[in-house]
């Protein structure tokens, strides 16, 4: 039954981050141009962009989840009263990665590509070493924690690099110039 909470509230929160994942198809070419002429201004108001437009798209989002919870855990057999807890800890983490926006893209197209790739195996393999404990103490809520502790800090971290990367490329442009 655990199980089953979990995969249901994981696939409803996961259908809202796939809409923003739709965004990468518009601003990964956006991202690799900036990059290619390094303009870091460019670089950083896309980056900003994606910000708005997540939270745009995933806060109502979230929010009427969370408040049809009853009627959702209904439908998929659930017990009331079962859903929420573990929506509103997928929905944590998942809200620190629209506030974040495409940072990883932004990464990955803008030849910062090596640095995503560490982050994203330092990231599972923190997740991972956090699943057990948590889910000993706190059950299935203890795996949703620990999914949405890895999936925040590795959006804090990418956020963090793609900066530092902006501002990489700001300095290339003026030795450049």
């Amino acid at each position: 039954e655990d199980i089953g909470r979990y995969a249901v509230a994981h696939k409803l929160v996961n259908v809202i981050t796939t809409l923003l994942l739709l965004m990468a198809a518009v601003y990964g070419p956006r991202f690799a141009r900036a990059a290619a002429i390094a303009d870091s201004k460019a670089l950083d108001k896309l980056l900003a962009q994606t910000q708005s437009v997540s939270l745009a798209v995933f806060l109502p989002t979230l929010a009427v989840l969370c408040l049809c919870s009853e009627e959702l855990a209904t439908l998929f057999s659930l017990e009331p009263g079962s859903l929420l807890t573990l929506l509103l800890i997928l929905g944590a983490g998942q809200l620190v990665n629209a506030a974040t926006g495409l940072s990883g893209v932004l990464l990955n197209m803008a030849g910062g590509e090596h640095l995503e790739m560490r982050l994203l195996l330092a990231a599972c393999l923190a997740t991972a070493l956090g699943i057990m404990p948590l889910a000993e103490h706190f059950g299935v809520e203890g795996v949703a924690i620990a999914i949405a502790l890895g999936i925040t800090t590795r959006n804090l971290a990418s956020y963090l690099l793609a900066k530092k990367h902006i501002g990489l490329v700001t300095e290339l442009r003026k030795q450049v110039s």
